[in-house]
C-alpha cells in the first residue's frame, strides 16, 4: 500500500472512531451505557456493525477508550494550569473550562465515577502532589493537616462548582467564572514546595 492509500486509510478509521464517539456521548445523554447496543449505536452513527468491531469489542471497550483519551486530556489540562499558575493563570483556567464545556457530557459522565482509578482520585493526586509536594511527610503536623485540609476544600470544591455550571446550574460565561475560581482559590494554600 503506497504512502497516500495508508494515509486515506488512517483518516477514515480517525473518522469511523471520531463519529462512533460522538454519537455514543449523545446517546448517553438520553440513556445509561449498559441500556446502549451495539446496533443502536451503529444505526445512529450511520456505521455498518462488523466496522464497529473492527475497532472495538464492545459498547464498553469503546467507552473504556474515550474515557482514557479524556482523563489524559483533562489531566494535561490540570497539569497545564498547575505550571502556569500566577503567569497566565487565567488565560489556562478559560482554556481548560472552554474545553471542559465542549466536552461537557463526557467529562459529567466521568465524574460520576468513585475509586483509585477515577478521574477525581488522577486529579486530587496531581494537584496534591503538586502543592505538598515534599511536604506531604509533615501533614501529621498542625500545620501540614490545615494545609491538607484547606487544599482538599479547594479542589473538591472547585470540581462541585465547575459540574454545577456544566449541569447549567450557573450561569456565566468561562471568563467569568474563571475570575471567581481563581480569586476564591488565591486564599492561603500556599507556594508550592
Amino acid at each position: 500500500m503506497s504512502g497516500r492509500e495508508q494515509k486515506k486509510n488512517d483518516l477514515r478509521v480517525r473518522y469511523t472512531r471520531q463519529v462512533l464517539e460522538k454519537h455514543l456521548l449523545s446517546l448517553l445523554a438520553e440513556k445509561p451505557l449498559d441500556k446502549i447496543t451495539v446496533k443502536e449505536l451503529c444505526e445512529s452513527a450511520g456505521i455498518n456493525r462488523a466496522t464497529f468491531y473492527t475497532h472495538y469489542a464492545d459498547i464498553y471497550d469503546l467507552m473504556r477508550r474515550i474515557k482514557d483519551r479524556m482523563n489524559e486530556e483533562i489531566l494535561f489540562h490540570v497539569e497545564s494550569h498547575l505550571r502556569t499558575r500566577k503567569v497566565g493563570e487565567r488565560a489556562s483556567m478559560i482554556e481548560f473550562l472552554r474545553y471542559l464545556r465542549e466536552n461537557r457530557y463526557l467529562y459529567l459522565y466521568l465524574c460520576q465515577e468513585s475509586g483509585p482509578n477515577s478521574l477525581r482520585a488522577h486529579t486530587w493526586d496531581m494537584v496534591k502532589e503538586y502543592y505538598l509536594g515534599e511536604r506531604q511527610n509533615i501533614l501529621l503536623s498542625s500545620e501540614g493537616l490545615r494545609q491538607e485540609i484547606s487544599l482538599t476544600y479547594k479542589v473538591f470544591g472547585n470540581t462541585a462548582v465547575i459540574e454545577s455550571w456544566l449541569h447549567k446550574d450557573i450561569s456565566v460565561e468561562e471568563e467569568a467564572l474563571a475570575d471567581l475560581l481563581i480569586e476564591m482559590n488565591e486564599a492561603d494554600i500556599g507556594e508550592p514546595g
